[in-house]
């Protein structure tokens, strides 16, 4: 369905086609009615208003120029359109069954501009006074933009308010206290239990276990390559304490080794403490970093007036 004002526009369209070229009002609704589907009502209402606003124009031009007023032209006929829609149409099924290949080569018609349409009746429209006008926008969405689209945070922030800016800068402030004091947290629990496991090594090596042993048992035990590594290392850390030497290894070519010992599952239960505090200070600094960011746009756009 089109609007009254749509409508009107079609006729504006073809009154304005006829008083400046000559081009009949019936073959400029008649093409009108093709491409955007006109019902019958349709095509009634916008011939009716086009003979109006023809009769108008030229009325005005006859008393401007002081002629006969009682002027005549060929009048839009919603019958006669219709009927050559319907021969149009006629033809076209005609065509399509002769030649119907040739549709996967049509252009498809453009979509009218009904704004366009609106503005030859009305004029143009007038551009927003506010447009490039500072937004506000949702702080909680701005933080978490300054948090993991740095550069989209950085395009955005010289068309943000202060206000909205001051108040992501808040919320990222309060988010980096508590990553804070996250990492802190994590960082205690990180200590404690690679203090735990390096006290059972140290325990295992003093009685009697020589590094080189304890290194062949973590090696037989299958262990995930970065917990191996892992207790390797505080194994050689803790043995150089000690000032022990590496010696030879006393397990057997068929030894099993318990890989259930609390050594191993103590160790894969600390690497993952120890990923968890790693986890929380990067998250820590990328706070930090994005506080940083909103504070300098903040100060910009206050400082500007936004």
């Amino acid at each position: 369905m089109f609007s009254r004002f749509e409508l009107e526009g079609f006729a504006k369209t073809a009154a304005d086609t006829y008083l400046r070229g000559g081009q009949p009002l019936n073959d400029t609704i008649s093409k009108l009615a093709r491409e955007q589907q006109f019902t019958e009502h349709h095509i009634d209402r916008v011939a009716q208003a086009a003979n109006t606003l023809v009769n108008a124009a030229l009325v005005k031009k006859a008393r401007k120029e002081g002629s006969d007023p009682r002027v005549r032209f060929d009048l839009a006929d919603g019958g006669e359109i219709r009927r050559s829609l319907r021969g149009d149409r006629q033809r076209a099924v005609d065509v399509a069954k002769t030649a119907a290949v040739t549709e996967a080569f049509t252009m498809p018609r453009q979509p009218l501009d009904r704004g366009q349409v609106l503005d030859s009746v009305f004029g143009a429209r007038a551009a927003d006074p506010f447009a490039g006008a500072p937004r506000s926008v949702d702080h909680g969405e701005l933080a978490e933009t300054y948090v993991k689209q740095e550069k989209v945070a950085a395009a955005i922030a010289s068309r943000v308010t202060s206000a909205s800016i001051g108040a992501a800068l808040q919320t990222l402030e309060t988010l980096y206290t508590q990553a804070r004091q996250q990492t802190t947290t994590d960082k205690l629990a990180m200590d404690a239990a690679e203090s735990d496991l390096r006290d059972q090594i140290h325990d295992t090596l003093l009685d009697g276990v020589s590094p080189a042993t304890l290194r062949a048992t973590i090696k037989r035990a299958g262990l995930d390559q970065r917990v191996a590594k892992y207790v390797e290392a505080l194994v050689t850390k803790t043995a150089a304490s000690l000032a022990l030497r590496e010696g030879k290894s006393a397990l057997g070519d068929e030894a099993v080794v318990n890989v259930s010992h609390p050594l191993f599952s103590k160790a894969a239960s600390v690497l993952k403490i120890i990923d968890k505090a790693s986890t929380s200070f990067e998250g820590q600094k990328k706070l930090a970093k994005a506080v940083d960011a909103a504070r300098r746009d903040f100060r910009a756009a206050a400082s500007g007036g936004r």
